[in-house]
């Protein structure tokens, strides 16, 4: 179960529940539930259960590993600035969050060769060597709030070595250093460089773009006001692509041009960008975003639109330096499948073995999004005529030459050497993100950052999942999971009515749709044992008072409650195929609601904030409020149950032996509070995941110890 488990926003405000049984009110139904201990005060004052105190956690250090822990902007070393030229070697550099990273084998292990900076972005020098942009943050600093950080500039003439130094705030408002992409000449008192915002980081405030004519140790604000820009301080239209060539003196960058016609151009400067010029021949319909020269007179720019705009993707090359330009890829934009526009490319050399391989970047962050967004990595292998979307996502791609690159966003790297075809996903497993996770007993089902696993053990060993439909796999972390023993799994979207159903652990899948249609989203759904699954579909319901209605009403003449009540279907072969009877529940149920299953017992967190429990699949019902409580899961095996709610009190973890007669509830210290929920594997026994770790008790929630398992 996760990312429909949860009711998020519940707030118990009365005892009344709105749209059930047509538009009538149902009264509130607190279990009297017999040998129940109410534990005075607490952030859980409606549910019986007895206070155990703070849960013990015992932390065990990650193994040791020499992936990369995630990057910003990757290199390939030894190249020359404006070239995507390969060495024979297969050194690579890495801008991460945690320092500057190294790869002498393709990117199979990294060392880090600079801590102390977050660094965003990286380039070569054209006098040679290296350099690298981020900050070095302030107090409650990290990432994209770099205003209140200071600007970094690490320098290296191997790759190994780094010198770092501090960069004054080009202005008293500026957002400078993390989420800008950079070219530099040289570190010399002459040298040149320009720094564009980095449209996959999307700062907040004016977007400026600067130059340097001293090698980066100032920085003032660049003398192009591409027509069109917002006007705002420093906001000169620069886009995000900057190259240099080999020259140290000649500059591209991507802006907006002049008309409707020209939504994006390529600008020329000649001395180091204190002048430019427009390419016209360069003008495009859609926003540039890139721009990379392999040689004097080769060059690429893309870009294109996100999918929020309507999508579209453009590549166009020059063969002249610039002077004149043609469209190699362009799609149309499509409201029914918008492809993102495409955000960074980095194109074989002129003349490298023939080879016309590929790769970039599609994606970046809408105005007001909060970066960094990674995109799905495309390939081409006809030099950018045709383009193959290859299902992995990153911030940065760095082809290695023949059908070899590397990707990277701020979390994870992966490595292909068929062309895109597979990835091979790495990073540290204290980076490592739990995206899906469900399960109960000793079968478990995880997908995270480094693809999608299961276990017949109870996480001890694992294995990836054999194969996902093309559907499904576009749309896996998207869903809300379920898995119960021996090997059945169940992925359904909470407010759609598509589900998924496999009974051999994956190697084959059911497409089903839940009874309901377009009016009645399927609300919540859960996977018992046995095959046995449940839905509940029907409209979203809300838990108003009848002073909130009144006010309502007052406030908008005529309207009413939402009519109709959720129903209960039920599927007999893990959800691949419901009947059709139609048991109507007598409480209202949100979408993303928790529930959980278990033979015929049913859990399911109803729109007020209440436990409700069936032990006869959905013929009678007993609630227990959960008080407060704005976010809980809930998880079932037997009469093995388990809580695991968020409130202004902090995390708690609730288990019950007797399915749900009574509870025994720990508060659970940080970092349990980052989990999805807690999933039962045996009496008293349960695992939560948090990032690339598992956290298991054997004791009902007293004491968890973390375990390093990381899938693969």
């Amino acid at each position: 179960m996760l990312r429909g488990v949860v009711s998020a926003g519940v707030l118990v405000l009365a005892a009344w529940c709105v749209s059930v049984s047509g538009t009538s009110l149902v009264p509130a139904r607190e279990g009297r539930v017999a040998g129940a201990v109410t534990h005075p005060g607490g952030p859980l004052p409606g549910l019986r259960y007895r206070y155990g105190g703070t849960a013990t956690l015992t932390a065990t250090s990650p193994p040791a590993s020499a992936a990369l822990p995630g990057a910003n902007d990757l290199l390939v070393a030894g190249g020359s600035a404006g070239s995507a030229a390969r060495p024979d070697g297969t050194v690579l550099l890495a801008a991460a969050d945690s320092g500057i990273w190294r790869s002498a084998d393709s990117g199979a292990s990294w060392q880090r060769v600079l801590s102390g900076i977050q660094a965003w972005s990286l380039t070569p020098m054209a006098g040679g060597g290296y350099a690298a942009l981020g900050v070095v943050p302030g107090p409650g600093a990290p990432g994209l709030t770099a205003g209140v950080s200071q600007p970094e500039l690490a320098t290296s003439t191997d790759g190994v070595r780094w010198h770092m130094t501090k960069v004054p705030e080009p202005s008293a408002q500026a957002l400078f250093g993390y989420g800008y992409r950079f070219v530099l000449s040289g570190t010399g008192p002459a040298s040149a460089g320009v720094a564009v915002p980095d449209p996959g980081a999307m700062m907040a405030g004016a977007a400026a773009a600067y130059r340097t004519a001293d090698g980066g140790r100032y920085w003032t604000a660049l003398p192009l006001t591409a027509p069109g820009a917002s006007g705002a301080e420093g906001s000169n239209g620069a886009d995000g692509g900057a190259a240099m060539l080999p020259d140290g003196r000649t500059v591209f960058v991507t802006a907006p041009g002049p008309g409707t016609g020209c939504a994006g151009a390529v600008y020329e400067s000649r001395d180091g960008g204190a002048t430019w010029a427009l390419l016209s021949g360069s003008c495009q319909p859609y926003p540039l975003q890139d721009v990379q020269f392999t040689s004097g007179s080769d060059g690429y720019a893309v870009g294109g639109l996100t999918p929020k705009f309507g999508g579209g993707q453009v590549v166009e090359a020059t063969t002249d330096g610039g002077l004149t330009w043609r469209v190699l890829y362009r799609t149309g934009s499509s409201p029914a499948a918008p492809a993102p526009g495409f955000l960074r490319i980095d194109m074989p050399a002129t003349g490298r073995g023939g080879s016309e391989r590929g790769w970039a970047v599609a994606g970046g962050c809408t105005g007001g999004q909060n970066g960094p967004c990674p995109g799905p990595v495309y390939v081409t292998t006809d030099g950018g005529a045709q383009w193959r979307a290859t299902g992995q996502l990153a911030l940065s791609v760095a082809g290695l030459g023949g059908s070899s690159a590397v990707a990277a966003d701020p979390w994870i790297a992966a490595i292909t050497s068929d062309g895109g075809q597979t990835w091979k996903g790495q990073t540290r497993p204290e980076t490592t993100q739990t995206l899906a996770f469900a399960g109960m007993g000793g079968y478990q089902f995880w997908s995270t950052s480094l693809g999608t696993d299961a276990s017949a053990d109870g996480g001890k060993q694992w294995a990836p999942v054999p194969a996902f439909p093309a559907p499904l796999a576009a749309q896996i972390t998207g869903l809300t999971w379920q898995a119960t023993p021996p090997s059945a799994l169940f992925g359904y979207e909470a407010g759609g009515s598509q589900a998924w159903a496999s009974g051999d652990g994956g190697r084959t899948w059911t497409a089903s749709t839940v009874p309901g249609g377009a009016t009645s989203p399927v609300l919540a759904a859960a996977l018992g044992s046995g095959g046995a699954a449940y839905a509940v579909s029907g409209p979203s319901a809300d838990c108003l008072s009848p002073p909130q209605l009144k006010k309502i009403q007052q406030l908008k003449p005529g309207w009413t409650p939402p009519s109709g009540a959720p129903v209960l279907y039920a599927s007999s072969d893990a959800g691949g195929r419901w009947n059709a009877s139609r048991l109507m529940l007598p409480f209202g149920v949100q979408i993303g609601a928790a529930m959980a299953a278990s033979g015929s017992r049913i859990a399911i967190i109803d729109a007020c904030g209440r436990l409700e429990l069936s032990g006869d699949a959905g013929q009678h019902w007993t609630g227990q409020s959960l008080g407060t409580a704005p976010i809980c899961t809930v998880s079932m095996l037997g009469i093995q149950m388990w809580l695991d709610c968020q409130t202004s009190d902090g995390t708690w973890s609730l288990h019950s032996a007797d399915g749900g007669a009574t509870w025994l509830a720990y508060r659970l210290p940080a970092p349990a509070d980052q989990a999805p929920g807690i999933f039962p594997t045996g009496a008293g026994n349960a695992v939560m995941p948090i990032g690339g770790a598992l956290w298991r008790t054997s004791d009902g929630g007293k004491s968890w110890i973390e375990s390093w398992v990381l899938p693969r």
